[in-house]
């Protein structure tokens, strides 16, 4: 069952990753048409600037045509390959178009996270240092553009595009990594329970209870009892003779499930190995504990979970006493088992210590 949950996890880990960019891929082509779109207009009403205008349009076209273009072929690498040069060759042109080419400057920051968000930290620092490296060369070579410029309509609106998207960027990114943190958790919690679990029955595994055995022994220190309760499936040999062994497995899990309904909530019940599964119960009287075991067995002879409808169950308990180790308490419930057996299955038997 939690192996299950993981494999399904890993699938939804894998999708994930591919909506991530498919994400931030959308919103890279909302915001570069907004964007875009956003200058046009500031040109046509504000500056008046034609080439702005047309360089602006081309890159206008540009997008629609990798937007269509993704739609069609589903390519991500591509469309996040040609979006960022898209934004970086449009920041460059409109670097030099631009009637303050200061006030483009505004519009730097979402080149990076564009780039770094879409095409990974390879590909992203070579678009991001590209775009860096020759907007330097740009401001040094036109020193003319350190005069002071007048902030206008333009570069505000400049301003607000490149923020906008900065913002609008990282958000998106933030929530995308949220939902990352948010699956590995559940995939560590599930990763946590698989180690423990039982494939088969669905039930604690030896490993948790050896460590169950052991926090039950330290609290026992300071006189919180507890009783072990090994129970073994009598004859379950002729199950898997008589029925097979898938049918022999469904008897397991089935018995798995009857203990769990049957015991308190303060028992802890996994598969020791085989037919054999164990109990740790806080019942510290030995007629407590035996009467705990007593349920088990009268619900499984009164049960049916046998082709056959015929099933018991042979049980050996011991309650912890002083000086106890987890050896030599399930030794102790290990010989009730032997006892058990011996004296003809199904019944119960206490073993104290000598």
């Amino acid at each position: 069952m939690a192996e299950q949950y993981v494999t399904g996890l890993r699938d939804d880990e894998e999708t994930f990753t591919g909506f991530r960019r498919r994400r931030l891929l959308r919103t890279s082509f909302v915001l570069l048409v907004l964007g875009i779109v956003a200058g046009i207009v500031a040109n046509l009403v504000l500056t008046a600037n034609t080439l702005a205008i047309v360089l602006l349009s081309l890159s206008l076209s540009a997008t629609i045509v990798a937007i269509v273009h993704y739609h069609l072929t589903k390519k991500i690498e591509v469309a996040a390959v040609t979006v960022t040069f898209i934004v970086v060759v449009s920041y460059l042109v409109y670097l030099g178009a631009a009637r303050h080419s200061v006030f483009v400057l505004y519009l730097f920051p979402p080149v990076p996270v564009v780039a770094f968000y879409l095409t990974g930290r390879k590909k992203g620092a070579i678009f991001s240092l590209s775009a860096f490296m020759l907007t330097v060369v740009y401001l040094v070579w036109n020193r003319s553009l350190w005069a002071e410029a007048v902030f206008d309509g333009g570069s505000l609106t400049n301003f607000l595009v490149g923020t906008v998207a900065f913002l609008a960027l990282v958000m998106c990114y933030e929530l995308t990594i949220h939902k990352a943190q948010t699956s590995l958790r559940k995939i560590n919690e599930a990763l946590r329970m698989l180690s423990i679990t039982d494939t088969l029955t669905g039930i604690h595994n030896r490993e948790w209870l050896d460590a169950e055995l052991d926090r039950r022994l330290e609290n026992a220190k300071t006189g919180a009892g507890f009783s072990v309760m090994i129970c073994d499936i009598d004859n379950f040999k002729r199950v898997n003779d008589e029925h097979g062994h898938i049918e022999g497995d469904n008897v397991l899990k089935a018995f798995a499930e009857l203990l769990g309904e049957t015991t308190s909530d303060d028992c802890r019940i996994g598969r020791w190995g085989g037919e054999e599964f164990l109990m740790v119960c806080e019942a510290s009287d030995p007629q407590e504990a035996t009467e705990c075991a007593e349920r088990v067995r009268r619900a499984v002879e009164e049960g049916d979970i046998t082709p056959d409808g015929h099933l018991t169950v042979s049980v050996g308990v011991a309650v912890y006493e002083q000086k106890d180790t987890a050896v030599s308490i399930i030794r102790r419930a290990d010989q009730g088992l032997y006892i058990a057996k011996a004296e003809g299955k199904n019944r119960v038997r206490c073993v104290k210590a000598d």
